[in-house]
């Protein structure tokens, strides 16, 4: 029955071909570096729930998609252990503020946003005198937004189909879908809505070198780079009006560094502490290497095609 699962997930949930095998992660490794990375101790029931003894990422040549295989997604309960990690639901990331800023440049009204949390971005847009509401399904995450005076719903709760967004909103949120498409044609069927504008962890940084558990299942189902946005755009009949790369940092890439066994990433040598360290990373970022120019996200801007 496995193998079985294993041979469906392998195939590109975009292009419909079959993909390459490119990394295999155990059980016991993924859990292990929730607690190396962020000190999370994940109790015996979230391991037998959500982690299965082996996940394959797999990558299509055709669509640009990496993939993960098995996959189980993590529920509200899941989310609320993530949520005891205080910068979780940061109100201040790099993300955030690029798409306020494309929020704020543009003609946008009115915004549903997709997985919002407890609403800090909601927050945000809300001062700015935009009209938005938001689904999510961490009940803890969806008390709290409430309690702040935020229009937060479950997604099948029909209160928040009385609004008309002419803008969808996805803060990190579609890297957590296993069949992307199908997931955004569900919500662009609000005949409303104009554009998409989103992000992602963005697959052409920093995180294709790092063993960050928080990338993969049951966190994580698919890893997107540009291409991979051309495909999803092309079959959803949308355009990429703007693509924003986060920038790569020194103190970013030295704290990831550091929480990897003997300070080596993948496919980098161990790489060495202080000023020394720091010139290599400034010397590979003005050579515009990928692990270096770009950090750990990317904001894509998809608007309808006319």
């Amino acid at each position: 029955m496995a193998m079985a699962q294993d041979l469906t997930r392998s195939v590109c949930p975009l292009s419909g071909a079959q993909g390459v095998c490119v990394a295999t992660r155990s059980r016991e490794d993924l859990v292990s570096s929730y607690e190396r990375f962020f000190g999370l101790t994940l109790s015996g029931e979230i391991q037998d729930k959500y982690f299965p003894s082996l996940v394959n990422r797999w990558w299509s040549p055709s669509s640009g998609l990496e993939w993960y295989s098995p996959t189980r997604m993590g529920a509200s309960d899941f989310y609320e252990v993530l949520g005891t990690l205080p910068w979780y639901y940061s109100p201040e990331t790099w993300d955030k503020a690029c798409i306020f800023d494309i929020l704020s440049n543009g003609s946008c009204r009115s915004v549903l946003e997709i997985g919002c949390g407890p609403g800090k971005f909601l927050q945000r847009l809300v001062a700015a005198g935009v009209e938005c509401v938001g689904v999510d399904f961490n009940e803890s995450a969806i008390a709290e937004g409430r309690k702040a005076g935020l229009q937060i719903y479950r997604p099948d709760d029909p209160l928040w189909h009385a609004t008309a967004p002419d803008t969808l909103v996805l803060l990190q949120c579609l890297e957590h879908v296993e069949h992307p498409v199908a997931f955004l044609q569900q919500w662009l069927a609000l005949q409303s809505v104009r554009q998409v504008v989103l992000s992602v962890p963005c697959r052409e940084g920093l995180l294709v070198r790092s063993s960050d558990p928080l990338n993969w299942p049951p966190h994580h189902a698919t890893f997107l780079n540009l291409e991979a946005f051309q495909t999803l755009a092309k079959l959803l009949g949308m355009r990429i009006a703007s693509c924003h790369y986060e920038p790569g940092s020194w103190p970013r890439f030295d704290h990831i560094v550091s929480v990897h066994p003997g300070r080596q990433l993948l496919g980098l040598p161990k790489w060495p502490r202080g000023k020394a360290g720091r010139a290599l990373f400034e010397l590979a970022k003005a050579l515009h290497v990928g692990w270096a120019r770009y950090g750990h996200s990317m904001v894509v801007a998809l608007q309808r095609a006319a």
